[in-house]
Protein backbone atom coordinates (compact mmCIF):
# COMPACT_ATOMS: atom_id res chain seq x y z
CA UNK A 1 0.00 0.00 0.00
CA UNK A 2 0.64 3.54 0.66
CA UNK A 3 2.40 3.22 4.01
CA UNK A 4 5.81 2.20 2.57
CA UNK A 5 6.19 5.31 0.36
CA UNK A 6 4.98 7.55 3.21
CA UNK A 7 7.44 5.90 5.56
CA UNK A 8 10.30 6.49 3.11
CA UNK A 9 9.31 10.13 2.69
CA UNK A 10 9.16 10.60 6.44
CA UNK A 11 12.59 8.99 6.84
CA UNK A 12 14.13 11.22 4.15
CA UNK A 13 12.59 14.30 5.75
CA UNK A 14 13.92 13.36 9.19
CA UNK A 15 17.40 12.71 7.78
CA UNK A 16 17.45 16.14 6.12
CA UNK A 17 16.31 17.79 9.36
CA UNK A 18 18.92 15.87 11.36
CA UNK A 19 21.70 16.90 8.95
CA UNK A 20 20.64 20.55 9.20
CA UNK A 21 20.53 20.41 12.99
CA UNK A 22 23.97 18.76 13.17
CA UNK A 23 25.49 21.59 11.13
CA UNK A 24 23.80 24.21 13.31
CA UNK A 25 25.12 22.54 16.46
CA UNK A 26 28.58 22.51 14.86
CA UNK A 27 28.33 26.25 14.22
CA UNK A 28 27.08 26.83 17.75
CA UNK A 29 30.04 24.92 19.22
CA UNK A 30 32.60 26.63 16.98
CA UNK A 31 31.41 30.10 17.92
CA UNK A 32 30.32 29.28 21.51
CA UNK A 33 26.83 30.73 21.00
CA UNK A 34 23.73 30.30 23.12
CA UNK A 35 20.46 28.93 21.73
CA UNK A 36 19.04 32.47 21.65
CA UNK A 37 22.07 33.72 19.70
CA UNK A 38 21.55 30.92 17.17
CA UNK A 39 18.03 32.05 16.19
CA UNK A 40 19.15 34.81 13.78
CA UNK A 41 21.71 32.58 12.07
CA UNK A 42 19.08 29.84 11.69
CA UNK A 43 16.75 32.33 9.99
CA UNK A 44 19.58 33.62 7.82
CA UNK A 45 20.47 30.09 6.68
CA UNK A 46 16.84 29.31 5.91
CA UNK A 47 16.60 32.53 3.85
CA UNK A 48 19.74 31.71 1.86
CA UNK A 49 18.48 28.18 1.30
CA UNK A 50 15.19 29.49 -0.06
CA UNK A 51 16.80 32.18 -2.27
CA UNK A 52 19.42 29.86 -3.73
CA UNK A 53 17.26 26.73 -3.95
CA UNK A 54 19.75 24.64 -1.98
CA UNK A 55 19.22 22.23 0.90
CA UNK A 56 19.37 23.86 4.32
CA UNK A 57 21.98 21.37 5.46
CA UNK A 58 24.33 22.44 2.64
CA UNK A 59 24.00 26.13 3.57
CA UNK A 60 24.45 25.30 7.26
CA UNK A 61 27.51 23.18 6.47
CA UNK A 62 29.14 25.93 4.42
CA UNK A 63 28.35 28.47 7.13
CA UNK A 64 29.98 26.19 9.72
CA UNK A 65 33.03 25.74 7.51
CA UNK A 66 33.49 29.48 7.04
CA UNK A 67 32.84 30.18 10.73
CA UNK A 68 35.58 27.71 11.58
CA UNK A 69 37.99 29.61 9.31
CA UNK A 70 37.58 32.61 11.60
CA UNK A 71 37.62 36.38 11.48
CA UNK A 72 41.32 36.59 10.64
CA UNK A 73 40.78 34.87 7.29
CA UNK A 74 37.30 36.10 6.43
CA UNK A 75 37.63 39.73 7.47
CA UNK A 76 34.58 41.93 7.96
CA UNK A 77 33.36 43.93 10.91
CA UNK A 78 29.94 42.35 11.42
CA UNK A 79 29.19 39.30 13.56
CA UNK A 80 31.20 36.28 12.43
CA UNK A 81 27.97 34.33 11.89
CA UNK A 82 26.82 37.00 9.41
CA UNK A 83 30.16 37.02 7.62
CA UNK A 84 30.24 33.21 7.41
CA UNK A 85 26.68 33.12 6.04
CA UNK A 86 27.55 35.76 3.42
CA UNK A 87 30.57 33.70 2.32
CA UNK A 88 28.34 30.61 2.17
CA UNK A 89 25.92 32.47 -0.11
CA UNK A 90 28.82 33.65 -2.29
CA UNK A 91 29.96 30.02 -2.57
CA UNK A 92 26.49 28.96 -3.67
CA UNK A 93 26.40 31.76 -6.24
CA UNK A 94 29.75 30.52 -7.58
CA UNK A 95 28.32 27.00 -7.71
CA UNK A 96 25.39 28.28 -9.76
CA UNK A 97 27.36 30.49 -12.15
CA UNK A 98 30.54 28.48 -12.49
CA UNK A 99 29.19 24.96 -12.24
CA UNK A 100 31.58 24.35 -9.37
CA UNK A 101 30.77 21.98 -6.51
CA UNK A 102 30.13 23.63 -3.15
CA UNK A 103 33.28 22.10 -1.63
CA UNK A 104 35.54 23.23 -4.47
CA UNK A 105 33.92 26.69 -4.39
CA UNK A 106 34.42 26.92 -0.63
CA UNK A 107 38.11 26.10 -0.97
CA UNK A 108 38.53 28.53 -3.88
CA UNK A 109 36.87 31.39 -1.99
CA UNK A 110 38.83 30.63 1.19
CA UNK A 111 42.02 30.63 -0.86
CA UNK A 112 41.18 34.02 -2.37
CA UNK A 113 40.34 35.45 1.06
CA UNK A 114 43.63 34.14 2.41
CA UNK A 115 45.61 35.72 -0.41
CA UNK A 116 43.85 39.06 0.00
CA UNK A 117 44.28 38.88 3.80
CA UNK A 118 47.83 40.11 3.88
CA UNK A 119 47.41 43.03 1.54
CA UNK A 120 44.18 44.88 2.20
CA UNK A 121 41.64 46.28 4.60
CA UNK A 122 39.87 43.63 6.66
CA UNK A 123 36.47 45.33 6.51
CA UNK A 124 35.87 44.91 2.78
CA UNK A 125 37.58 41.58 2.15
CA UNK A 126 34.32 39.89 1.11
CA UNK A 127 33.69 42.58 -1.51
CA UNK A 128 37.22 42.12 -2.81
CA UNK A 129 36.73 38.36 -3.11
CA UNK A 130 33.40 38.90 -4.88
CA UNK A 131 35.10 41.40 -7.22
CA UNK A 132 37.81 38.89 -8.09
CA UNK A 133 35.17 36.25 -8.79
CA UNK A 134 33.37 38.69 -11.11
CA UNK A 135 36.63 39.31 -12.97
CA UNK A 136 37.26 35.58 -13.20
CA UNK A 137 33.74 35.16 -14.58
CA UNK A 138 34.51 37.75 -17.27
CA UNK A 139 37.70 35.84 -18.02
CA UNK A 140 35.64 32.67 -18.39
CA UNK A 141 33.26 34.43 -20.77
CA UNK A 142 36.07 35.63 -23.04
CA UNK A 143 38.41 32.62 -22.99
CA UNK A 144 38.25 28.84 -23.06
CA UNK A 145 39.02 28.71 -19.33
CA UNK A 146 36.06 27.69 -17.16
CA UNK A 147 35.46 28.82 -13.60
CA UNK A 148 35.41 25.15 -12.63
CA UNK A 149 38.93 24.65 -14.00
CA UNK A 150 40.12 27.84 -12.37
CA UNK A 151 38.55 26.95 -9.00
CA UNK A 152 40.23 23.56 -9.03
CA UNK A 153 43.68 24.77 -10.12
CA UNK A 154 43.91 28.10 -8.32
CA UNK A 155 44.34 26.86 -4.72
CA UNK A 156 47.25 24.67 -5.82
CA UNK A 157 49.29 27.34 -7.58
CA UNK A 158 48.24 30.64 -6.04
CA UNK A 159 50.30 30.54 -2.80
CA UNK A 160 53.55 30.18 -4.72
CA UNK A 161 52.49 32.76 -7.28
CA UNK A 162 51.48 35.23 -4.57
CA UNK A 163 54.82 34.72 -2.81
CA UNK A 164 56.55 35.47 -6.11
CA UNK A 165 54.52 38.67 -6.52
CA UNK A 166 52.37 37.49 -9.43
CA UNK A 167 49.07 39.35 -9.84
CA UNK A 168 46.01 37.14 -9.30
CA UNK A 169 44.35 38.14 -12.59
CA UNK A 170 47.58 37.47 -14.47
CA UNK A 171 47.79 34.09 -12.77
CA UNK A 172 44.22 33.31 -13.87
CA UNK A 173 45.23 34.16 -17.42
CA UNK A 174 48.25 31.90 -17.22
CA UNK A 175 46.14 29.00 -15.95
Amino acid sequence: GITAPLGMLLRIGLQAFESFEKQLVRTQKILALTNAEMLPIRENILGISTRMGVARSVVAGLTSDFAQMGRNLLGGNEALTETAARYAELTLQLELVGQVSANVGRDFIANLAGIIKGADNMDNRMEQVAGLLAKFNMLENTTALSLKDLAEAFPQVSPAAKAAGVDLLFLAGVI
